[in-house]
């Protein structure tokens, strides 16, 4: 399983569940259910993509401090712009902000820009990957003349093309 293809989950539960606030007693998150407590965005994602995945280990208590950034960095493939992103997600979902905000702030803070087209000797991993694991159509948006925008809502990847000349 490829990070982008969690991104992707995340994203669709964030849309399904625009104001859903993960709520526990403590100051983190649970990766699976833990109680009356439900798995958090990071946790539903995964399992939702593979139900046999060990999260268990992840789940913080008096002898771990789990964080996404731990989850990733042991199993998935990554970019730092995707990893940076997720810690963002989690980190507001972790101050009980609803999670079609917790996306919105990510994106603005963070967003996953491959840059100008213009300048790639070849694709970046980023959009081989969005190319490979994404369901989702770069949608292109004119910001001035000859200048073009493409942004995929399920990954996040974010590109521009400078036809100027």
């Amino acid at each position: 399983m490829h990070l982008t293809e969690i991104i992707r989950e995340v994203r669709k539960l964030a849309r399904d569940n625009p104001d859903f606030v993960y709520d526990t007693p403590y100051d983190y998150c649970f990766y699976v259910p833990v109680g009356d407590y439900p798995a958090c965005i990071f946790g539903q994602a995964i399992h939702n993509l593979d139900p046999d995945f060990d999260l268990d280990r992840y789940n913080p208590n008096e002898n771990i401090d789990s964080n996404i950034s731990s989850v990733i960095r042991d199993n998935f493939e990554f970019t730092e712009e995707q990893l940076i992103w997720c810690r963002k997600v989690q980190m507001y979902q972790d101050y009980k902000s609803k999670w079609s905000d917790c996306i919105d702030i990510a994106d603005k803070e963070t967003p996953i820009s491959l840059g100008y087209a213009n300048s790639w000797q070849e694709n970046p991993v980023e959009l081989d990957q969005h190319n490979k694991f994404c369901s989702g159509k770069m949608v292109r948006e004119n910001l001035a003349t000859c200048l073009n925008k493409y942004h995929c809502k399920e990954c996040g990847i974010i590109y521009k093309v400078d036809s100027s000349g």
